[in-house]
């Protein structure tokens, strides 16, 4: 655990900025991956009993599936040996984290006649056992069907195939998935299309932004401000909306960017509009909302050189993500402000590393996901002590 003394007679080292950046920025490349990975959903248990209610075994293995799941699996494959599809796909979805390979069985013959759910859960569980071909296998008929969710499927084949590095079918089933009747899968299909087709078709790339700006894509609306020719009002407008998103690593990256090709009456009504927009979050009592315009307003002026006036709201962002605990929003925050303390403000700077490493310490207690990062943070401060005693000696 990091004590409370660690540097208290400098600047903070130049390891510890280049860490802070590096936890604070995700590069363009980094935003668009997250895009591309993992959205084949889990299909929930299904709840209605058969048609045949004189079989109390279907219900009361729903009732007891989490209190009791060997039970219910032994009722389902009862049930589910009879030939009842609903038993057969409760039976997959129940096994699917212990028994994989009996899970698969049961979801196969579940999905036999193309129910959707099944389908889609079937390839769900073959995605985490990496058996990537058999997913599209099984997907390709439902995306080709007139099925009201072939657009997401279509979607979720185009992810699978970039992941196989097969782009130009990625390329093939986000066209569909664009072009289908589907408004959470459109934008996110052409925002993909986009980013696909940027360097070799920039024109048509920039359509599909446009349509996936159009749709409330944050990240689009800043790849068409980033390809605007020129700054202009129209990429300012691009800019704001990716802030008023919501989405708080998209915004910083739009703030920065508004930062560094901007000025004039231009920042001051953007600023001006963060600030009331961030007024009002406050006062709705929308804390995360509030956090992420605060800390858009803070790296903006940061990025303007406004290091004394930036402090205010990016500690203000800090705090408000701190309320809601909110520990990565809060380690963004926090990071951003020991950049703009840094070097100016040695002590503040120190007391910003403190917390910072405590709460990737309580991150890497909570989550493996989190436990390399905050290694990584607990070193960094171990660097630190040992820095301060050297100074000592």
């Amino acid at each position: 655990m990091f004590p409370a003394e660690g540097v208290t007679d400098g600047t903070v080292g130049p390891e510890i900025v280049a860490w802070s950046l590096e936890v604070c920025e995700r590069s363009i490349q980094d935003l668009e991956n997250s895009q591309k990975i993992r959205i084949i959903r889990q299909t929930p248990v299904i709840g209605s009993v058969p048609a045949d209610d004189g079989d109390e075994m279907f219900d009361r293995a729903f009732r007891i599936k989490d209190t009791d799941p060997n039970e219910a699996a032994r009722l389902w494959r009862i049930i589910a040996a009879r030939g009842d599809r609903d038993a057969a796909h409760n039976l997959g979805m129940l096994l699917a984290s212990t028994a994989p390979d009996e899970a698969l069985g049961w979801l196969r013959k579940a999905a036999d006649d193309g129910n959707a759910d099944s389908v889609l859960a079937l390839a769900s569980l073959l995605e985490d056992l990496g058996r990537l071909d058999e997913v599209v296998e099984v997907l390709e008929p439902l995306a080709l069907s007139d099925d009201p969710q072939a657009g997401g499927v279509a979607f979720n084949l185009g992810q699978v195939r970039l992941r196989q590095g097969r782009a130009d079918e990625a390329i093939s089933w986000w066209r569909q998935a664009a072009q289908s009747a589907e408004t959470e899968i459109v934008p996110v299909a052409a925002h993909n299309l986009g980013v696909a087709l940027r360097e070799v078709n920039p024109a048509e790339a920039r359509e599909w932004f446009q349509r996936a700006a159009n749709a409330g894509h944050p990240g689009s609306a800043v790849n068409l401000a980033e390809m605007s020719e020129e700054p202009d009002g129209e990429a300012v407008r691009w800019l704001l909306d990716a802030i008023m998103a919501g989405e708080a690593d998209i915004a910083v990256r739009a703030a920065h960017r508004l930062g560094r090709d901007f000025g004039g009456n231009q920042l001051r009504e953007a600023l001006q509009v963060l600030i009331q927009a961030a007024g009002r979050a406050e006062a709705g009592g929308d804390k995360r909302r509030a956090g992420m315009l605060r800390l858009s307003q803070g790296v903006l002026l940061r990025e303007l050189g406004r290091w004394e006036q930036c402090l205010l709201p990016l500690q203000a962002a800090a705090e408000l993500y701190e309320e809601i605990s909110d520990l990565e929003a809060e380690m963004r925050a926090r990071g951003h402000l020991l950049i703009a303390l840094n070097p100016r403000r040695p002590q503040e700077a120190q007391q910003q590393i403190i917390r910072m490493t405590e709460i990737s310490a309580e991150l890497a207690a909570s989550s493996q996901d989190h436990q390399a990062e905050g290694e990584r943070n607990l070193l960094l401060a171990r660097l630190l002590e040992e820095q301060e005693g050297e100074r000592e000696e």
